[in-house]
């Protein structure tokens, strides 16, 4: 059901992903057969800034079983992130938003659904001013316009003491150990899965799974006052359904924040979940449920 693809951005820097397809569709036309999915479109699934594919492998099993899944499912890596190439220099967010422009139109993506988690709105709000009309439905992951400067200078401190871990589980430990009080929602299992998906073996080293010469908001040690308010892009998706999900122990997504988002969009459920912070674990909490119910026009709560 997993393929991988690959394409080239606007500067030849090579993108790579995952595509999964359900074996048996049925747009529903006649009745809905044994095996049939009552949404007929494509979600594509952009990581969180400086992470990668990876983080959304969970969910993505999850919600392609379900009935009423996605017919089509990307997963991918923006470059110098996972297993995408490095630019050729000086990439910054806005060469993000030119990769997410060329995976839709290189992957003929017409009224896409679109799921984005963390900071990395940052690449993708500006999308809509440069593909107005492509994005169908759009899924926040514990995504803003905008997001808490305590909680991002927080962050940034304890991400700027923190040692290199020396093994996988180092680094589940180290995730733990500075983001537990958020995540009391997940396992032993779920922290080694995560720090699976961040951090990499290179050698003898265990090192972040991303060109070390990248830079983006999130590991600037200047964040805090460069970052960027992007509540005028935010609008353009008024035309767009929009579910948010916001974490209970997020740092970064206040509610204060989220209740804007909702009187500014006017079109935007939101939906607060225990037990998670910043990003949330799609695979937990019935999320991919909730997820898929309302991409194909469904309404399920998610579970505590």
């Amino acid at each position: 059901m997993r393929q991988p693809f690959e394409l080239s951005a606007s500067d030849a820097t090579v993108l790579r992903g995952w595509r999964f397809d359900r074996a048996r569709f049925s747009s529903g036309r006649g009745g809905n057969r044994a095996g049939a999915t009552l949404n007929p479109h494509t979600l594509l699934c952009i990581p969180s800034e400086l992470g990668n594919s990876r983080e959304y492998d969970g969910f993505a099993e999850q919600v392609m079983a379900l009935p009423n899944g996605p017919r089509r499912l990307y997963l991918v890596d923006l470059r110098g992130r996972g297993r995408s190439d490095a630019g050729p220099g000086g990439d910054t967010t806005e060469t993000d938003t030119a990769d997410i422009v060329s995976l839709i139109d290189g992957l003929g993506l017409h009224d896409v659904d679109i799921l984005v988690s963390g900071r990395a709105t940052t690449a993708l709000f500006p999308v809509a001013k440069a593909r107005p009309g492509t994005i169908r439905r759009l899924v926040l992951n514990d995504a803003a316009p905008e997001f808490d400067p305590v909680g991002i200078a927080r962050f940034t401190a304890l991400e700027q003491r923190a040692s290199p871990p020396a093994t996988l589980a180092d680094a589940a430990a180290y995730l733990q150990a500075t983001r537990g009080n958020a995540f009391p929602a997940l396992s032993d299992e779920d922290w080694a899965a995560w720090a699976g998906a961040m951090y990499r073996q290179d050698g003898p080293r265990v090192v972040p799974d991303r060109d070390p010469q990248l830079v983006r908001y999130g590991n600037m040690g200047n964040f805090e006052e460069r970052q960027p308010l992007l509540w005028q892009d935010f609008k353009l998706f008024r035309r767009c359904p929009t579910l948010l999900l916001r974490g209970a122990g997020s740092e970064f997504l206040s509610a204060d924040i989220s209740e804007r988002m909702e009187r500014e969009h006017g079109n935007l459920r939101q939906v607060t979940i225990p037990g998670q912070g910043h990003p949330l674990r799609l695979h937990l909490n019935g999320l991919a449920e909730a997820i898929a119910a309302f991409l194909a026009l469904e309404h399920v709560e998610p579970t505590a």
